[in-house]
């Protein structure tokens, strides 16, 4: 089933999220980066393993779905993309 399998890339790539969440006041963490360039590559690079999940879930559910089920995901890709912008800019 393609929900199992989608379910076994999240479990490993989980560790991304709980890696987050333990350095999330790590001021230190940004000190190493000289620019918010270099810092967005790394997180880019960082969080690939969540991606590849998000991706394949979406690659997954597009070829399965309804033109009503399109215009909603792109009206949520366009959401997260304002989301991610959001958090971005206040850091």
């Amino acid at each position: 089933m393609i929900s199992k399998k989608l379910w076994e890339e999240f479990e490993e790539a989980k560790w991304v999220l709980v890696e987050l969440k333990r350095v999330k006041n790590d001021y230190g963490l940004l000190a190493r980066f000289k620019t918010g360039h270099e810092f967005v590559e790394w997180f880019k690079s960082f969080i690939s393993p969540i991606l590849r999940v998000n991706y394949n879930t979406g690659a997954y559910w597009i070829k399965n779905t309804d033109i009503r089920g399109i215009v909603l995901w792109t009206k949520q890709g366009a959401w997260n993309e304002w989301a991610a912008n959001s958090v971005l800019s206040r850091a």
